[in-house]
């Protein structure tokens, strides 16, 4: 009875050990967001568009995959589902985040929920404006009203001949010095705070994200978006790069070019995502 047990043993042993490969052979892909979202204002949409590979490579046309987006600071959470929209593969999804802050956000299609960066929400519209005039303060007013009082006192002094009109002229041309001086020293009104200058090595991090990067190689600058990875890499880790910048610039702008057999696909980057990639990756090097 025994022996008659243990080929069905062996066969159930065997289905079990197959069951997580999907994860690793089968059941995973890249999502490539077809751009960084630029300013987001609360309430106004955006069309965030990317396109879903299998394994890196071949697109996945029939999915609906959706986008989910949560507040960090309020836990408001919004999902929007993807339609197809152009070349097989590619997906466009519309986007619309309520409230100012900082919004968490992740693709999830073909069994991935993968991580995007994250999302600064801004208040209305930013546009460039003149500054407003400054009003006029009392030492201004002080000072012009000095240069009115010298203009009348020269006059009488020119018409009448008349002593105190000189001295009063000249104590018009001291009040008017002394406070126009008094108003060009006085310290700048303070303006509203800038918005941050992000660097090319930030630029590069989010690239990272969410051109896929994370799903296929380690990085400890991004060790807790890949947690959900952990153990899963297909290419090396790029803590440490040690290419040049020059390969790591004509590595990008066309891996299979440099590589026919690379599981790398193409991702179209432009020169100047190469460029804030090669910051991220090699920080501190000249072009």
């Amino acid at each position: 009875m025994f022996r008659r047990l243990i080929p069905f043993l062996l066969i159930t042993g065997l289905i079990a050990l197959a069951l997580p490969a999907p994860t690793l052979a089968g059941g995973w892909a890249v999502i490539t967001l077809d751009e960084l979202p630029a300013q987001v204002n609360a309430g106004q949409p955006i069309v965030v568009g990317f396109t879903v590979l299998q394994h890196g490579k071949t697109p996945l046309e029939d999915l609906s995959p959706t986008i989910s987006a949560r507040h960090t600071a309020t836990g408001e959470s919004i999902i929007v589902t993807a339609k197809p929209e152009g070349e097989i593969g590619h997906y466009t999804a519309t986007l619309a985040l309520p409230r100012t802050g900082t919004w968490a956000w992740s693709i999830q299609a073909f069994n991935m929920d993968q991580p995007m960066p994250p999302l600064s929400v801004l208040t209305g519209t930013t546009v460039d404006v003149p500054s407003p005039q400054p009003p006029l303060t009392l030492p201004l007013v002080v000072g012009f009203l000095g240069l009115f009082g010298t203009a009348g006192a020269l006059w009488v002094l020119l018409r009448k001949r008349v002593r105190w009109a000189l001295a009063l002229a000249i104590a018009g041309v001291i009040v008017s010095g002394v406070s126009f001086t008094s108003a060009a020293s006085r310290p700048a009104e303070p303006k509203s705070p800038a918005i941050a200058t992000v660097s090319p090595q930030e630029i590069g991090q989010t690239l990272f994200l969410a051109k896929g990067c994370v799903i296929c190689h380690e990085h400890d600058a991004v060790r807790d978006e890949r947690q959900a990875f952990a153990g899963f890499s297909v290419g090396p880790n790029l803590s440490q790069l040690s290419r040049s910048p020059d390969y790591v610039r004509v590595w990008l702008k066309d891996p299979p070019g440099l590589k026919p057999d690379t599981q790398m696909p193409n991702l179209g980057l432009s020169s100047e995502e190469i460029e804030a990639l090669i910051a991220f990756l090699k920080p501190g090097a000249s072009q």
